[in-house]
């Protein structure tokens, strides 16, 4: 990721990537970023249109600028009577200060259906129109493999002292296309890494990003270990991560076990140390926990 936006919008956005928004595999995100003027904070949209395809179409808009953008959702449709959510219109809250430390906020709606895509003020008051307000969403960017990598990020999780920071971000790299399931193995397309940003908390812009290995259905960031004490800029954020990996099984074929790691990131380097393996998945409890040699409901090994 050399593109010197998309590490500054990794490195000091809030990211909400909310799952399930539209049919089928699309996906929709997007980033309140502070301005390096401090004049508030932009809004990035990014749109997938599969995510379960690595060679699927994205796109990435420069929105304005307000207080904050959040809580991006789905716009209620109904179909047959059932709720469904709309893959290429979406709701935002924008947030605006008014004097007296007050804040404003107004439900938008992200309308990527329309060309150029807009934002819209919903109204819906009494003796209001249902749009008090539109203008177009903003600049379509220019895609590079470091924009289209920054629109199939999920999962964001921050860890902040007085000088540093830490994004943890869920990667969905795709891979073989619908049409190509059915000639290919399915742990063959599902791997991905996990991008771990640190900064200082005054020079966000050289974010130093590290990249975990490539896994089966990638990492989970289970939990903070230990972070660096209070003006400490060369110190480590210490994290536990699991990410399952394929093993040979007894009556032949794969099976998928789990392992815990220990995750040491600094603006120096990043060291990972093997806590567990032989994990294996128990869907009554839904964890990964050690073979007792216990039957239980367990994945299928596969063939």
């Amino acid at each position: 990721m050399s593109d010197p936006l998309a590490r500054r919008i990794v490195s000091t956005g809030t990211h909400e990537a909310p799952p399930m928004l539209g049919p089928f595999s699309s996906g929709v995100s997007m980033f309140s970023v502070p301005e390096p003027d401090g004049s508030g904070e932009r809004l990035y949209v990014g749109f997938v249109e599969d995510l379960w395809d690595k060679r699927s179409r994205s796109y990435l808009w420069r929105g304005p600028v307000a207080l904050r953008w959040k809580e991006l959702r789905a716009v209620p449709e109904r179909i047959r009577q059932f709720p469904v959510a709309n893959p290429k219109r979406y709701r935002i809250d924008r947030q605006a200060a008014l004097p007296g430390g007050r804040i404003q906020t107004s439900v938008m709606e992200i309308n990527l259906e329309a060309q150029p895509a807009l934002l819209l003020q919903l109204g819906g008051g009494l003796g209001q129109p249902r749009y008090l307000d539109a203008q177009p969403l903003g600049e379509s960017l220019p895609m590079n493999d470091s924009l289209r990598l920054l629109v199939r990020l999920s999962g964001q999780k921050v860890f902040q002292t007085d000088t540093l920071r830490l994004d943890s971000y869920v990667v969905h790299l795709g891979g073989c296309p619908p049409e190509d399931w059915m000639n290919t193995r399915v742990w063959e397309t599902a791997h991905a890494p996990h991008l771990l940003a640190i900064s200082r908390s005054n020079d966000p812009g050289n974010a130093v990003l590290h990249y975990l290995p490539m896994r089966p259905d990638g990492w989970t960031m289970e939990k903070l270990l230990a972070k660096p004490y209070q003006g400490d800029a060369n110190g480590s954020f210490v994290l536990q991560m699991l990410a399952p990996y394929l093993a040979p099984h007894g009556q032949g074929g794969l099976m998928l076990h789990g392992a815990r790691y220990r995750v040491s990131i600094s603006l120096h380097g990043m060291d990972i140390t093997p806590l567990e393996r032989g994990l294996e998945y128990d869907l009554t409890s839904e964890s990964w926990e050690p073979n007792s040699g216990e039957t239980k409901i367990k994945y299928v090994p596969k063939p």
